[in-house]
């Protein structure tokens, strides 16, 4: 049975900023008690933990430092959430990203499999790491991010788009698996999201600023924004979607074909 969230424990991996700390504060909002923030930068993860402490005084806050793509490094801090927390009931997996739109003949050959091996390792090693002890618990709610040109071919995505559509399967498939342990596997499928790091990260590049525009145009219910994104992570992490797992929910406003 799906806890509540004033009953459940969270870790976060990426939640210093974007969508990932937009998440802590609608988890918390919603009435999370505790929560784990992992990241690889330990400044950050303070800064974010400050922000949070302040808004949330009542909440158990903890940060682990963690380079998602290393899997003994979030072995580890997955170990460490779970004895900080007593128990995990919530994984949102966001650690993925970074990675700027290139054709493919742009893209080096040697460079073609570590930036899909880059990108799919730091959203499914957290995963995989998690799965034993909501398995022991026989309770669990995974949510990871993957991107929308996942499921739409988009030019110059070849690479983004292989590895978050790897990431959609590993989690369609790994719902079937989990089920049996009352564990529910989602993913929240994002467009463009403007006012994080890798939006303005894109900006600055003209190829991938030119394919922003173009999606941007046909939001007509309005750019997504991390806080949009995050309620959709609320939902899957909750009761309310108790009977939902498998699935992949696309948060674009309209700005990718349907």
């Amino acid at each position: 049975m799906a806890r509540k969230l004033n009953e459940s424990s969270a870790v976060i991996v990426g939640g210093t900023s974007g969508i990932g700390f937009a998440s802590a504060k609608t988890l918390l909002q919603s009435g999370l008690q505790k929560l784990t923030i992992c990241a690889r930068d330990v400044t950050k993860g303070r800064n974010a933990l400050s922000k949070l402490a302040a808004e949330f005084p009542g909440a158990y806050l903890h940060f682990v430092q963690c380079d998602a793509s290393d899997p003994g490094h979030t072995e580890t801090a997955i170990t460490h959430a779970e004895l900080a927390m007593g128990r995990i009931d919530v994984l949102v997996s966001t650690g993925g990203g970074g990675v700027i739109p290139r054709p493919l003949h742009e893209l080096k050959l040697q460079e073609l499999m570590p930036t899909i091996t880059s990108l799919m390792s730091s959203i499914l090693h957290p995963i995989h790491a998690v799965y034993p002890v909501m398995t022991k618990q026989r309770c669990g709610s995974i949510i990871c991010l993957t991107s929308d040109v996942s499921i739409i071919p988009t030019f110059g995505s070849t690479a983004v788009g292989s590895a978050t559509a790897g990431i959609s399967m590993f989690c369609r498939a790994l719902a079937v698996e989990a089920k049996q342990h009352c564990i529910r596997v989602n993913c929240v499928s994002p467009s463009v999201v403007r006012g994080t790091p890798l939006y303005d990260k894109l900006q600055r590049d003209p190829f991938a600023a030119s394919l922003i525009s173009k999606v941007e145009q046909n939001a007509h219910l309005g750019v997504i924004k991390p806080d949009e994104v995050a309620e959709a992570i609320n939902f899957l992490a909750g009761p309310g979607s108790a009977k939902i797992t498998g699935q992949i929910i696309s948060v674009s406003g309209g700005g990718t074909p349907i």
